[in-house]
């Protein structure tokens, strides 16, 4: 004898349930992430600093995955391009300009591990005439190819003593010495370099890059009194309402929202994908 096993169907109102705490949760969630990323960067003296930027009290959904600032203990903010910490000079909204300085040559020309200096092609771009420069570290006394000053360089580098550095123009390698690294500096600072004192202001002094993110849908965002974020699951900008929802990359503003709403027929509701 076969037996037929049926099953009881839900009760409606566990389904309705069901959907009504879904709606909550998500209503709260995108709450929570609008009033989030009104939120402000500050540090030292960079104040203020919103999208595309993210870090402190900005959680990771209020910025590029690139752009994350960090404040330490003394008031510095910096950045992390690659594998290298900048010091923050200067942000500028309104140009996109970002000046920078490595932190582990700020106030000394030994760094600790010998890096060049790179950035991100896909986020980045020098904003002025930028030449590179290349400090070579524990040299014979005598080279048989031209540099532009030798320096009086002594570099103690776990354990390991670097001595005779010289400045050579470009992108070098170490060549006959020990060990180098390039960086990035101004082309009209050449002739200001003449002594190891003047070479650390001009590293200190930093340089420029440009952030490359399109910043028109953002612009579009706020003046529909929205705050800009970013999906970090589908990789793109997110216009943050007010209204608990976020806005497609085809329709970045929150006015649009307010639109259809008011287009809707009476008794249709609205519909949010």
């Amino acid at each position: 004898m076969k037996i037929i096993h049926f099953l009881s169907p839900i009760p409606s109102f566990i389904v309705l349930l069901f959907f009504i705490n879904f709606s909550l949760i998500s209503s709260e969630n995108n709450t929570e992430w609008y009033l989030n990323c009104s939120n402000s960067f500050s540090c030292g003296s960079i104040r203020d600093i919103n999208y595309p930027f993210w870090g402190g009290n900005r959680p990771a959904e209020c910025g590029h995955p690139a752009l994350q600032l960090h404040c330490n203990s003394g008031e510095i903010p910096t950045i992390k391009i690659g594998n290298i910490n900048y010091r923050i000079l200067e942000i500028n909204p309104e140009t996109q300009i970002l000046r920078i300085t490595r932190e582990d040559l700020f106030g000394d020309v030994c760094p600790q591990e010998f890096v060049n200096t790179t950035i991100d092609s896909q986020v980045f771009e020098f904003a002025s005439d930028y030449v590179n420069l290349t400090i070579q570290y524990g040299c014979p006394q005598q080279l048989n190819f031209p540099v532009l000053f030798p320096h009086e360089l002594s570099c103690s580098i776990n354990g390991i003593t670097y001595q005779n550095g010289y400045i050579v123009p470009g992108a070098q390698g170490s060549g006959a010495c020990r060990a180098s690294i390039f960086i990035p500096i101004r082309n009209s600072s050449f002739g200001l370099i003449g002594e190891t004192s003047s070479l650390k202001q001009l590293i200190e002094g930093g340089f420029e890059v440009r952030w490359k993110l399109n910043s028109t849908d953002c612009s579009e965002c706020k003046k529909s009194e929205g705050n800009c974020g970013f999906d970090v699951k589908a990789n793109r900008f997110a216009c943050l309402c007010a209204d608990n929802q976020f806005q497609s990359p085809d329709s970045p503003t929150c006015r649009n929202v307010m639109v259809n709403e008011e287009r809707s027929p009476a008794g249709s509701g609205t519909h949010f994908h």
